[in-house]
């Protein structure tokens, strides 16, 4: 019986011994190529000029100034990210009263231009929902930040960082855009068009400058957004033959605008950033109603002592995310396939003993590789949405009947969603929309169809 009981206890013992073990092996030097990554941008733009500031004061309570409120709130942020308190200490500047921040009302159940043609919906309630709530200051603090010429993130993206108020953020830009279509019907066209060219013009710059890839995603839905206020524009009873030179001008996706690179850094300093908090001893178990506020990252997996081989996960990162650069400036169909196929390597290249040698490095940076590729073939699908626009605009300025489309389409210089390969556009009769189908497998979506006015 006591052998049975020593065998029993030492079996129990094993856990003890391998965790023990691995806190005692080395960790990895970090690779030339991820210190290079993970060298701070020097910030040269002036702070009157960053609209991140002002992004931060969007939701600031109606009596005080946003930029006041955005410095303040970025400030406090700054403090308690380089302190080290983490989550424990209060992220709201002093002296502000967080329950009244402003709030944007009335817009859940108006149409959405990306699913449908509005125009009439835009028509009847514009003017109205400028008198709801505190959405004609949102609108102006809105207009006011866009203006601006730079976008630098300047706090650092920590552990328990809140997320901007992105939501508050989407529902500025939408009532915008409503008010732009709804100017351009009731014949205010040149206003119209010009604030709707900067606006497009602010998400393009954010995609362009942003270090953190949630940004850029949300800059890409806003820019989604304003093509379909274009789309709105052309659909629209008065048929003035400017905006047809507006959509012309729109530039298809610039190099840097497609490049990830600034984006992908970025993430590379948040992934380590995590890291050395996880594996810190002051690191605490969580209660899960401390991340119900809109943190970054629910660390569920995560336990107070697990051994973190923080160069390892980010020398191993940084690799995989620099051979997806290289392979950003293929075609889409063969970026999707080589991008899957270095995918499926990165999985089989770890080993048993890897995985033995480091658990966390399995757990968490594998289970991560899968949605970095999507992100490119995003790229690709915004500027389809902007090819589909270009075709709309020269079909209604040549007047092209809805069932000569699909023949007009092979003539034109829009035959394909991708320029540089075949993938074909066509008419859907059904959905009275133009559409493609997406490398990336998205399917019925509305980042690859523009809408018609039914007949």
């Amino acid at each position: 019986m006591r052998k049975f009981l020593k065998v029993v206890f030492l079996i129990l013992l094993l856990p003890v011994i391998y965790i023990a073990v691995l806190h005692l092996l080395p960790d990895e030097e970090l690779s030339a190529g991820a210190r290079e990554w993970l060298m701070a941008e020097p910030i040269t733009v002036p702070k009157e000029q960053n609209s991140y500031y002002l992004l931060w004061g969007l939701d600031a309570p109606s009596n005080v100034d946003m930029r006041e409120y955005g410095e303040a709130r970025v400030a406090r942020i700054i403090e308690v990210e380089t302190s080290g308190t983490g989550y424990k200490a209060d992220y709201h500047p002093a002296g502000f009263d967080e329950t009244k921040q402003v709030k944007a009302v009335g817009l859940n159940d108006l149409c959405a231009s990306d699913k449908e043609s509005c125009l009439e919906e835009y028509r009847k309630n514009a003017e109205s929902l400028l008198e709801e709530g505190d959405n004609g200051l949102l609108l102006d603090r809105y207009r006011d930040l866009s203006t601006l010429v730079s976008y630098r993130i300047q706090a650092p993206a920590g552990l328990y960082t809140p997320y901007m108020n992105f939501t508050q953020l989407r529902y500025a830009h939408r009532l915008r855009l409503i008010l732009i279509v709804a100017n351009y019907q009731g014949g205010n066209e040149a206003d119209a068009l010009a604030e709707l060219a900067s606006d497009l013009k602010f998400s393009r710059l954010v995609m362009r400058e942003s270090g953190l890839l949630i940004d850029r995603l949300i800059a890409m839905a806003l820019a989604r957004e304003s093509l379909h206020a274009y789309s709105q524009l052309v659909d629209s009873d008065n048929r003035d033959t400017r905006v047809f030179s507006e959509i012309e001008s729109i530039s298809e996706l610039t190099q840097s605008e497609r490049n990830l690179s600034r984006a992908l850094k970025g993430e590379l300093n948040f992934q380590r950033s995590i890291l050395k908090e996880m594996g810190s001893p002051s690191y605490d178990e969580f209660n899960d109603n401390d991340f119900d506020d809109g943190y970054f990252l629910d660390p569920f997996i995560f336990k107070k002592g697990l051994p973190v081989r923080v160069n390892r996960n980010i020398n191993r990162s940084q690799a995989y995310m620099e051979q997806l650069l290289m392979l950003g400036s293929l075609p889409p169909s063969e970026f999707a396939e080589r991008s899957a196929h270095l995918e499926q390597k990165s999985y089989s290249n770890v080993t048993i003993l890897a995985k033995l040698y480091d658990p966390l490095f399995t757990v968490l940076w594998l289970g991560s590789l899968p949605e970095l590729s999507q992100y490119m073939t995003q790229n690709h699908d915004l500027n389809g949405l902007i090819r589909l626009l270009k075709l709309k605009a020269l079909i209604k300025k040549q007047g092209v009947s809805k069932e000569n489309i699909d023949a007009f389409i092979t003539t034109s210089p829009y035959a394909s969603a991708y320029p540089d390969e075949d993938n074909s556009i066509y008419w859907d009769p059904g959905a009275q929309a133009l559409r493609y189908d997406s490398v990336s497998g998205e399917e019925d979506s509305s980042y690859t169809r523009i809408f018609f006015q039914a007949d």
